[in-house]
């Protein structure tokens, strides 16, 4: 799944069309998290689950980078 590709710092809006593959528990990421450093993921309108409208990550990306982000309960709750 070649969602995150670019090297800039853009937001990976092109996870996927259906995200039925969060629905799941996670999204897989590349190696570089280069583009997600410093902000956040928002998410499209698909994402009924994740009825915040983002994840909003820590300034340290070293625990996601090279695996993915779990999802527990975020779904349904915010």
């Amino acid at each position: 799944m070649h969602a995150i590709t670019d090297s800039t710092k853009k937001l990976p809006t092109s996870i996927k069309d259906s995200l039925t593959e969060i629905k799941g528990g996670f999204i897989q990421f590349k190696d570089s998290l280069t583009e997600i450093k410093g902000g956040f993921i928002q998410f499209k309108d698909s994402l009924t689950e994740i009825k915040g409208g983002f994840i909003q990550f820590k300034d340290s990306l070293t625990e996601i980078k090279g695996g993915f982000i779990q999802f527990k309960d975020l779904f349904t709750s915010k």
